[in-house]
């Protein structure tokens, strides 16, 4: 019988921890940024239930922030993906 050979673990490059930052990064600005994406313009989210209540919901509207926090989110979340898909190449396929 054949024996099994298992690959052997590649040691991340710096490109790869590099991305792991940038990933974070990117991320974590979407999330700060989405505080000021939704609500009436002028005010903070937290600011808009306050002053009108929850009975004003439907004064909440997309402000122009989120053309920004939205596609962060989705870079961020894309590059950690794609990195956590690829990790199996540096734990020797397991």
């Amino acid at each position: 019988m054949a024996e099994v050979v298992h690959p052997v673990a590649v040691k991340p490059s710096n490109l790869h921890y590099l991305a792991l930052i940038l990933g974070g990064l990117l991320l974590g600005a979407g999330v700060v940024n989405l505080y000021w994406a939704f609500g009436s313009p002028g005010q903070d989210l937290n600011a808009d239930f306050t002053a009108t209540g929850w009975s004003a919901l439907d004064d909440i509207q997309v402000l122009p922030r989120a053309d920004l926090a939205i596609p962060l989110l989705f870079a961020g979340v894309g590059i950690l993906v794609f990195l956590n898909a690829r990790a199996w190449r540096y734990t020797g396929g397991y």
